[in-house]
């Protein structure tokens, strides 16, 4: 492929399939909803490819992909893998798309993590995903992935609904609260922590709790793979943070990651693609 041509990336998830195509001077995307038989084929394909068999529901969904974005008219497509998506996935659909295709298609598989930093125009950095409503991060150091600190955070949907009070006020209170427990003897560690005070906006207390409680893990998971970053000398990954996923244009979305890392990493710089 030269410089110009157009290729299409291909982000395929299990409710969504991004479709992103770059020219020489224009970007077109594109979001194609999976429907359910399609989602169930994507989260099982070990049998599909041992047996030799074929998904009628993911051909037809790559298919409608190929449609969508002209694929028979780029240069290349380039699949974006997820980490924690079946590899067998990305070779049914590599596969596929090679028959399709003409040959003069180039096609081929490139880490989504890698593929983010790319359009931030950085070659290290902590990339956060959020899809489904769930954080996940991974450091990308000169363009390599570390998987082995591929990290969950948690489920962001409670904080960033319409409903939920202040991110900060709940994370400024579960961190007191990790705080508070850790300076404590540690028979007195051991016993459970009062109930979070009511909230001006009426929430109840059990949803109160949740939110608390999420707040909490949230913290805890960004404190424990920073500390990791660092100690695997992975600092050159902690001074940008790029958001990526469905979820990453969310405002609320990017205003939780923003207030998650302002302790550990306050002078990093965040960014979403």
């Amino acid at each position: 492929m030269s410089a110009g041509e157009p290729v299409c990336f291909i982000d395929a998830g299990h409710t969504v399939v991004t479709i992103t195509v770059l020219a020489a001077a224009d970007t077109q995307q594109w979001q194609i909803d999976v429907p359910r038989d399609a989602a169930h084929a994507m989260a099982d394909t070990v049998g599909l490819l041992a047996g030799g068999a074929r998904s009628a529901a993911l051909d037809r969904l790559l298919f409608s992909a190929a449609k969508t974005a002209r694929l028979a008219t780029m240069a290349g497509v380039v699949l974006l893998s997820r980490s924690w998506v079946q590899p067998l996935l990305y070779t049914y659909m590599t596969r596929w798309l090679r028959a399709a295709l003409p040959e003069s298609t180039a096609v081929s598989v490139l880490p989504r993590a890698c593929y983010a930093t790319r359009c931030a125009g950085v070659r290290s950095a902590l990339v956060v995903q959020c899809d489904d409503g769930v954080l996940r991060s991974v450091p990308v150091l000169d363009g390599v992935v570390a998987d082995e600190l591929d990290v969950v955070w948690g489920d962001v949907q409670r904080l960033t609904s319409p409903t939920s009070p202040c991110l900060r006020d709940w994370f400024c209170r579960a961190g007191a609260g990790v705080c508070a427990l850790l300076r404590q003897p540690a028979q007195e560690a051991l016993s459970p922590p009062p109930p979070p005070p009511r909230t001006p906006d009426k929430t109840s207390p059990t949803s109160a709790a949740l939110d608390l409680l999420c707040a909490a893990d949230l913290l805890s998971a960004v404190e424990e793979q920073v500390a990791a970053c660092r100690k695997r000398e992975l600092r050159a990954c902690l001074a940008t943070i790029v958001l990526c996923g469905t979820a990453a244009a969310t405002p609320s979305v990017r205003s939780c990651v923003a207030v998650l890392l302002s302790e550990q990493l306050p002078s990093s710089v965040l960014t979403w693609v």
